[in-house]
């Protein structure tokens, strides 16, 4: 990362019988650089960056939107930024591929009692079971992810083969038309999108997986982890504390989220909002990986240890 140091002189006022001192500002903290996305999950460094919690901490924060999680990832890894929040899904792919990403926050949570993602239908659909969707095809977001793991390990639980059902990808404005049109039969829809009239809940797939576990968390290059630990280790507790914020002011954050993932306010203050994590638990990380590895969508095992960053 390239290093900025700026100096400045700060003018006192004249003083007749001594000369004019200028006195050296201290350099300004070395930037780091957030690449973010405006849904639901990511939206903690928003939320910190309007409440002026980076600034108050002493961080020099660079925070860029990428259209996609996937472009997050892909921003790191490039070291067009410095951290994000990624899929574990992605994160473990990247890995196993020899990118040198690592894991040093918790991110967002899946929690049984408050599901934001789910498998939905037309609301008058013939689908109404697993069993139902034998031979059908199934919209998810994307094919290698979370999403689609749990779409699989539902239909095995419920006596599906996962083999007979077909996933494809659709962005989620298109999931509704598509079903519409007879081109899919359901589809896995975010939260903002199960609350459309047309939509009707067949399953919280992400049940599948586990009671709780990261949807997402945090992560950096590991040399740069290595090289900006002091940096990081003041990061994280601004993360965590802006998380437990939001968890406590869904109301106040509705706005927020409305501005910036350009979302009706009403359907915002509908939505089930998500938990953000206030600490980063190996628990939480491996269900994700065992469901990945199972389903094949990543090609060899990683484990929680592979992944996690130890700051101290």
């Amino acid at each position: 990362m390239n290093r900025r140091a700026a100096m400045a002189l700060i003018g006192g006022a004249a003083i007749p019988t001594a000369p004019l001192l200028a006195q050296a500002q201290a350099p300004a903290a070395t930037p780091i650089r957030i690449a973010g996305s405006t849904t639901d999950p990511y939206m903690v460094p928003y939320y910190a960056s309007d409440l002026g919690m980076f600034a108050k901490s002493g961080l020099n924060i660079e925070l860029t939107t990428q259209p996609t999680v996937a472009g997050v990832v892909q921003a790191v890894a490039a070291n067009a930024a410095d951290v994000g929040q990624g899929d574990l899904i992605q994160l473990a792919n990247a890995v196993s591929r020899g990118l040198p990403l690592a894991v040093f926050a918790g991110g967002a949570l899946y929690r049984t009692v408050e599901p934001q993602t789910a498998l939905g239908v037309l609301r008058d659909s013939r689908y109404r079971t697993a069993q139902d969707l034998q031979g059908a095809t199934v919209g998810v977001i994307t094919l290698q992810s979370l999403g689609a793991v749990s779409v699989q390990m539902w239909l095995r639980i419920n006596k599906v083969d996962p083999a007979t059902v077909k996933l494809v990808e659709i962005p989620f404005p298109q999931m509704v038309p598509a079903m519409e049109k007879g081109e899919i039969a359901a589809a896995l829809f975010g939260n903002a999108y199960l609350r459309l009239p047309e939509v009707r809940t067949l399953a919280d797939t992400y049940r599948s997986i586990g009671p709780t576990f990261y949807v997402a968390c945090w992560f950096g290059r590991r040399d740069w982890l290595a090289q900006n630990r002091a940096a990081v280790k003041r990061l994280v507790p601004v993360l965590y504390d802006t998380a437990r914020w939001a968890n406590a002011h869904p109301g106040d954050t509705a706005p927020m989220l409305s501005k910036y993932a350009k979302l009706d306010l009403d359907a915002v203050k509908a939505m089930v909002r998500t938990t953000y994590a206030t600490t980063l638990q190996p628990q939480w990380v491996t269900p994700v990986l065992n469901s990945a590895y199972l389903y094949k969508a990543i090609a060899t095992p990683v484990s929680a240890q592979d992944l996690i960053f130890n700051l101290t």
